[in-house]
């Protein structure tokens, strides 16, 4: 019972994250740092599980990648987060 409202509790707050990011971006060393690498990044967008635009116009423009695909797509780090 505890158990199953702390994971409840978890994706709660899971879900909260991702609708308050909702309509932002996350610049492309950040979102390579999020999923775990330029590669995986690389991957995800071909694949079109997220998806970024540079602004056209200007030279020295930043990527704009969707936070929300960004978060969603998110590597697991191996053992750092204990589960009760």
């Amino acid at each position: 019972m505890v158990n199953e409202l702390n994971t409840m509790v978890i994706v709660q707050k899971y879900n909260s994250i991702l609708s308050r990011m909702e309509g932002r971006f996350f610049s492309w060393a950040m979102a390579k740092q999020i999923v775990g690498g330029e590669k995986r990044l690389v991957r995800l967008m071909d694949e079109e599980k997220v998806h970024g635009f540079k602004p056209a116009g200007a030279p020295n423009s930043q990527w704009q990648i969707n936070a929300v695909e960004v978060l969603a797509n998110v590597k697991p780090m191996v053992g750092s987060v204990k589960l009760p």
